[in-house]
């Protein structure tokens, strides 16, 4: 088929589109995860993934292809990442939400001026631990799946404070609670949905080095 026809083109797009959903909504639930697993197996194995530089991919919806064991792995297997996982029930057990790519992690501590009349040659004294200090993260990334897009979202609308992990690999982790400060969306109508997101640091924190 000729490339100048872009009609014929959409056509046959539509047209095999809508074979492959004919074919996929007979398949059950188990036959659909095993089959999904086939397609995560064959781009394992693909040179093309395998050396890109960029890949794109996607969340799937109900009826789709779950590649998101494929998206995580890459994710986890390609520094710098940051991989946020959420205490969503109180009790340690934290979960992976989310998989982040140009990150910014930033520790601040605020000064807190000691000076007087009598600080030497007149220069600023600072007060030794004394000031307040915070940490904060965004970053550009994918969600795990359509929950933890949901769990994410109640939290950003409700300002909810939980524990969260933050790994990044070949630094370490940051452990403690924090308050999601933005959640922006962005995407192309072919493409996969992309988020940023703001974490603020909203008590006591630890870091483990890697």
């Amino acid at each position: 088929m000729s490339p100048d026809r872009p009609d014929a083109i959409r056509t046959l797009k539509s047209s095999l589109r809508e074979a492959a959903r004919a074919a996929v909504s007979g398949l059950s639930p188990p036959d659909r995860r095993a089959a999904s697993a086939r397609i995560v197996a064959h781009l394992e194995a693909w040179v093309e993934w395998r050396n890109s530089i960029r890949p794109m991919g996607f969340l799937p919806m109900s009826d789709e292809p779950d590649l998101t064991p494929l998206l995580m792995a890459r994710l986890q297997a390609r520094p710098p990442v940051a991989l946020p996982k959420v205490d969503a029930t109180g009790a340690g057990s934290f979960q992976t939400v989310a998989g982040l790519r140009a990150t910014t992690l930033s520790f601040n501590a605020e000064a807190v001026d000691a000076t007087s009349q009598e600080s030497a040659g007149a220069w600023r004294e600072l007060l030794a631990g004394a000031g307040l200090k915070r940490a904060s993260l965004r970053g550009q990334g994918l969600f795990k799946d359509q929950a933890s897009d949901a769990t994410l979202r109640q939290y950003f609308f409700n300002a909810t404070i939980v524990n969260w992990q933050v790994i990044v690999p070949d630094f370490g982790t940051v452990e403690g609670p924090f308050q999601i400060t933005a959640l922006d969306y962005a995407g192309r109508h072919d493409g996969e949905v992309t988020i940023e997101m703001a974490l603020e640091s909203a008590g006591a924190l630890t870091f483990t080095a890697a």
